[in-house]
């Protein structure tokens, strides 16, 4: 059977020809590094193209961690429980295929990543991003490739970016790093390390699973009455142009800036219009409270496992989670088929991401007892997701920005959302889906980012 095949299913573990495809995808796309510290070295490629390939192809390449190896790190650290290895991913734009000289029939061809981010697409809606003018100024450069190291220990990936920096500038390229670091807190319970983004909320509960052991395991633990998080391989993953049976996939990098103290105002503000507690504001702004339980009723399978079986078709009117909720907007659970025609809850599904963000920024106001304010600049997210096509990473961005999804008259995502006339969302109370209508968006910037793909390990070894 083609390994082309297995797209078409999650990826059984146990099935026969698993090993070999995940020996040919990269780590990363299947399941997260879930390392806490990490480095992305955005290049941009020099004259000596000869150079750079003979780098790619033996230095970059014997450092690279597949699906395969990734999946026998993690079995080696729940063995020794010590300290993990470090992480490998290598990257590709467009404008980086073209400077190598790669044929263009072995370009991957979606159009967003061969407009690239800075571009407009042939086909498809535009995202209304500030021109790159605006952005911070290595981004606004041609970016090349993106290596994206990840570690537990923050000393020995300061060495390896160190080690990588002599390399980069040996092919005659230049580099510039941006870095990421987890953030935990302590919501009491024993949940005392839980990942949270600046706003301060729980990250990461819902991901497709494109592993069936992985959705299986979610499933028995939190149930699937409502929500399926399995995915087939083909949501994030892609055959290789001219390279059968090997594959890749498109990831979005956005370095997005975060402006925790206006979210607060905002939350605040919110709170008041609607006489409840802050809490209950940011929870209906998120669709989730900040320990990660949904605003909807759910319940678990297993004590202590994160709520996640809910769907958006037991609120129709949205009386309990508002429509703009950020929950809501980026991953619609049913709204899509009550609301836009032609869409079924099957290609809403096929319209998901597989989000592989990390915090970026310190925090001396969470340090105990101080009394210092939230930042309003300094801070955010690292924004990383994984298709099989990037029309579905557009379609979740416009749709957070937009003041018309899922329907009219709904407003921008008050956490994600961008929008230069932004229409004032409706609140929901006690039953009332309109109890106050209060206007909360704009607290991210995007400070630069581009579209690039994950090649095969066998195509960067050939270079």
């Amino acid at each position: 059977m083609p390994l082309k095949d297995l797209l078409k299913d999650p990826l059984d573990l146990t099935a026969p020809d698993a090993s070999t495809f995940m020996a040919r995808v990269q780590g990363n796309i299947l399941k997260g590094h879930d390392r806490n510290h990490t480095a992305h070295l955005f290049v941009r490629f020099g004259a000596d193209v000869g150079a750079t390939r003979a780098w790619i192809a033996r230095d970059v390449s014997r450092r690279l961690i597949s699906a395969e190896r990734q999946s026998q790190q993690s079995k080696a650290w729940r063995v020794a429980r010590g300290r993990g290895e470090p992480f490998f991913v290598f990257v590709l734009s467009h404008h980086g295929y073209q400077t190598l000289g790669i044929d263009a029939a072995l370009i991957p061809n979606d159009p967003y990543f061969r407009a690239g981010m800075k571009g407009t697409p042939d086909a498809g809606p535009a995202l209304t991003d500030p021109p790159s003018s605006d952005w911070e100024k290595p981004f606004q450069d041609d970016i090349d490739a993106m290596v994206l190291v990840a570690d537990d220990d923050r000393t020995r990936l300061d060495g390896i970016v160190a080690e990588l920096a002599k390399e980069i500038a040996g092919i005659g390229a230049q580099h510039f790093v941006e870095r990421g670091d987890v953030q935990t807190f302590d919501f009491g319970g024993g949940r005392d390390k839980v990942e949270i983004e600046h706003f301060g909320h729980q990250d990461g509960i819902s991901q497709p699973r494109m592993i069936r052991q992985d959705a299986d395991k979610e499933i028995a633990e939190r149930g699937a009455a409502h929500w399926n998080p399995t995915a087939s391989l083909s949501l994030g993953i892609v055959e290789e142009p001219g390279r059968p049976d090997h594959f890749g996939s498109y990831l979005v990098f956005r370095k997005l800036g975060q402006n925790v103290q206006a979210f607060r105002a905002a939350r605040d503000g919110l709170a008041a219009a609607l006489g409840v507690g802050i809490e209950d504001a940011a929870a209906l702004a998120v669709g989730r409270y900040r320990d990660g339980r949904p605003v909807l009723p759910t319940t678990v399978v297993m004590p202590g496992a994160d709520p996640n079986d809910f769907s958006f078709k037991t609120d129709a009117t949205a009386a309990v989670c508002p429509y703009q909720a950020h929950i809501r907007k980026t991953n619609p659970r049913g709204d899509l088929a009550a609301f836009i025609p032609g869409q079924t809850d099957e290609s809403e599904r096929g319209f998901r991401i597989l989000r592989r963000g990390i915090p970026f920024g310190a925090r001396p106001d969470l340090a105990p007892g101080s009394k210092l304010p939230p930042p309003s600049d300094g801070v955010g997210l690292l924004f990383m997701c994984y298709q099989s096509r990037l029309i579905n990473f557009v379609i979740q961005q416009d749709g957070s920005d937009a003041n018309a999804f899922v329907k009219d008259g709904v407003g921008p995502d008050p956490v994600l959302g961008v929008n230069a006339q932004p229409t004032a969302q409706q609140w929901p109370r006690d039953g009332n889906p309109n109890a106050a209508q209060f206007l909360m968006a704009n607290f991210i910037t995007l400070h630069g980012g581009e579209y690039f793909f994950a090649p095969s390990p066998l195509f960067l070894e050939s270079l």
